[in-house]
Formats: C-alpha cells, structure tokens, sequence
C-alpha cells in the first residue's frame, strides 16, 4: 500500500514542505474457504484460494503430495477426476511480507469398473474350466496308484 504524505519541516526562521510516499508491506492472509472435499470419479473438481489483505500482491502456488503442481493460480481445477488425483493439495501465497497456506483433502469416490470382451470373458473360463478338470483327474490318479 503506498500513501501520499506532506511532510512538514519547521526551523526558527523557516518552514519546508515536502511530499513524501510511504510504501507498506503487509502479508498474505488465506480466507477459511478451503476444506476437504468427496468428489466423484471423472468428475470436473475445482477450488480457489481466496488470499486478502496482502500488499504487494502475492504469488499464489499449489502442490499435490508436496510435488509443485505447474501453471497453478488461485484456481485449482482437475477435469476428468481419476483415483491417482486423491490426495493432500496446498496452497500458498507469499510476498515480500510473509508466506501463509493452507491444505485440503481430495477423495475420489466411486467404483471401478472393469470392461471385458465377451469373447475373453468366455475363453478364460474355458481356460478355468480346463485346468480345474485336468487337477481333479491328477488327484484321482494320485490316489489310484498310491493305493497300489
């Protein structure tokens, strides 16, 4: 924040009047909007982190399990949601000032759902049907000559 000041300088005989500028620095403050959130599979997932009161402007970055997340803003926002996106996200903003954060909680709820050929569905129990037959005749066998 930069203000405009006159400052004013007497002496016995004189008096001068200059104008001054007062520059502050103020750190970062993080409004309590972040909190963990369920979101479902392949969903579009997005939240901001709200930072007040700061001058000069801070830069505002994001991580994911402590890794930086690039091209990053206030604004997270994750399309096509998958289970590798659950994690621990923070947020930080700093400036000159000062450095704050803050972290949410992603869970990615829903179910997986494998997707099969028929066709290979068919064949591995074929393949199931086979191996358990050929195993009941060893064991039948096996008996058979351990009885000998």
């Amino acid at each position: 924040m930069s203000q405009e000041f006159l400052l004013l300088a007497k002496s016995n005989s004189q008096t001068v009047v200059l104008p001054a500028l007062f520059c502050s620095q103020v750190p970062p403050k993080l409004n309590p909007v972040l909190k963990n959130h369920s979101v479902p599979l392949n969903s579009t997932f997005s939240t901001e982190c709200v930072v007040s009161g700061a001058d000069p402007e801070p830069k505002v970055n994001w991580t994911k399990d402590g890794k930086t997340l690039a091209n990053t803003s206030n604004t997270i926002t994750i399309n096509h949601v998958t289970f590798n996106d659950e994690g621990q996200y923070r947020c930080y903003a700093e400036n000159r000032a000062g450095k704050v954060n803050g972290s949410i909680w992603i869970e990615v709820t829903g179910e997986t759902v494998i997707l099969s050929n028929r066709g290979e569905t068919f064949r591995n129990i074929i393949y199931i049907y086979i191996i358990y037959t050929f195993a009941l005749h060893l064991v039948l066998l096996l008996r058979i000559f351990v009885r000998k």
